[in-house]
This record gives structure tokens, sequence and C-alpha cells, in this order.
């Protein structure tokens, strides 16, 4: 039983990421440690426990860092809790979470997830928009989530060459213009060859498919997010 007075359940582990951010113009100075409070819900870490990669020209390292959580004790959690810890699954949306969280408990990850999509699902397509909108362009270099930053680090987004950079920053900006939405691509396991591919390809579709296939995308993203949380 869920009792919502009780405080937060303590975490059971920390996964610890580093990855880099543009905009610092020193790499050497210092370390900036990204704080956050609305998923952690503790204090900066230390430091030294950071796993550090080698510094490049005009970045920055930026540790994030996500407490894992077991199902029953994310079903412990009082309302304002669950959706600051949980929330961030769905890009600057913490609605979905907020609508959510009255179903539990949860019984397994799955269930999580699909009470968590069905709110996507139910909502207006003016809310359904506006959730893929707080996507950020794939590749962009400013208005990224420490989660958004990371999974396109990890499939070398931030590493294109100069030329394809600019060649992303062409088919984001064809895309937008015909659809009125990012391009959305669940980045984990892919590299930047498929995901510019995908774009090139996908922008000969039509507005409904591709709307209904950005969904898909965000439950995809949200389902990798939940994996590196639950225990």
């Amino acid at each position: 039983m869920r009792h919502a007075a009780q405080s937060a359940a303590p975490a059971r582990g920390i996964v610890w990421i580093a990855f880099f951010h543009e905009g610092f113009t020193n790499p050497q100075a210092q370390l900036s440690v990204f704080d956050l409070q609305s998923i952690a819900g503790s204090r900066p870490a230390p430091q030294r426990w950071a796993r550090r990669r080698p510094a490049k020209p005009h970045h920055k390292l930026v540790v994030n860092w996500i407490i894992t959580m077991t199902m029953d004790e994310i079903n412990e959690l009082t309302p304002g809790e669950f959706v600051a810890r949980v929330g961030w699954v769905f890009e600057e949306s913490p609605w979905v979470a907020e609508r959510a969280e009255s179903a539990r408990p949860f019984d397994s990850l799955e269930t999580l997830c699909e009470a968590l999509t069905g709110q996507v699902t139910a909502a207006s397509p003016p809310e359904q928009l506006a959730l893929l909108q707080s996507h950020p362009d794939l590749g962009a270099k400013a208005r990224v989530s420490p989660a958004s930053a990371r999974e396109q680090s990890e499939a070398g987004l931030d590493s294109l060459t100069q030329a394809e950079y600019d060649r992303l920053l062409q088919l984001n900006a064809a895309w937008k213009r015909k659809f009125g939405f990012p391009f959305l691509y669940a980045v984990k396991g892919a590299d930047k060859y498929a995901i510019m591919e995908a774009l090139e390809r996908r922008l000969k579709s039509n507005r409904d498919q591709e709307f209904a296939d950005a969904l898909t995308q965000v439950f995809r993203i949200a389902r990798f997010r939940l994996g590196e949380i639950v225990t």
C-alpha cells in the first residue's frame, strides 16, 4: 500500500554519467556538476566520483546522475516525488507522470511504461504536438536536456564533421517546415549514419504517418529511460 505522507524511499544505486556540452571555452579550468535535484533529490556529487572523459576544446564536462529504484520504492513515493523522479523520461512534459501516478501500484516496468504512454495516447492532439515539440533537434547544440544530450552523444551526434553538421541542420529545418515538429528518433543503439539516412528517407512521408511514428519514438525513448531508473 502507498502512504502519501511517507518520505522518499531510499535509492538502491546511482548511475553516474559524463558527457560534453557546448559553450565552455576553458574545459581544463573547472568541472561543472549538473545537479539534477528534480530527479535525484540529492546534493551534487563529489567530483572525484565522476567517470571522466578527455576534455575537448570549447566544451565543458557535465555530470548528471539518476537514482535507481525498485518498483516497490517507486510505488511508495508521494505524488510529487513520483513526478520528480519519473516525469523527466518524457521530455519537458511532467504532466504525463502527473496523470499516471494515480494508477499505482505498478507491478512491473512494463505496467509503469504502459500507464505513462497511455496518458500520452489519451491526450489531446495539441498536447501530443506540444510533447513532440519539446524534444530538441537531433544534433542541436542548445536547449538540450541532460538526458537528450547524453543519448545523442552516444549515437555520435556530438562528433559530426562540419559537412555532416551542416547537412543535418538543413534536413532538420526541412523536416520542421513540412511537419511542424522535430524529427524524433530513439537513438539508443543507432549511429549517426543510420539516423541521418532515416531523416532524409522519411522526409518523403506524410504528416499523419510521421506524427504517429514520432509518438512511437517518444514511447521508445521513455522506455529506454525508465529502464535506467527501475531496477
